[in-house]
């Protein structure tokens, strides 16, 4: 079960409760950098699906040696899911 959490899971038990006392996106409390690449996705996908996902296309892109350096926008950690609608 635990495999097949998905985004909005770690949304509502990650995410939110990290950010809850800022009020911010999780990049911003993070600090997040330059972004390379635009990720469009479902949030009823897999968690460990979508993240294996990106490392394949990072993989395909950036090569054996750079891939972790990638930076990819995703929306459930860059838009502010305490005020979703100013993100929007």
């Amino acid at each position: 079960f635990i495999l097949e959490r998905n985004m909005h899971f770690v949304v509502a038990n990650i995410v939110t409760p990290l950010t809850q006392s800022k009020r911010v996106s999780f990049v911003t409390l993070w600090g997040g950098r330059r972004v390379d690449y635009f990720v469009s996705h479902s949030w009823g996908t897999s968690f460990p699906h979508f993240v294996h996902s990106i490392q394949c296309h990072a993989l395909s892109k950036e090569g054996p040696t750079s891939w972790m350096d990638a930076a990819y926008w995703i929306c459930s950690f860059a838009n502010n899911q305490w005020n979703i609608g100013a993100d929007l």
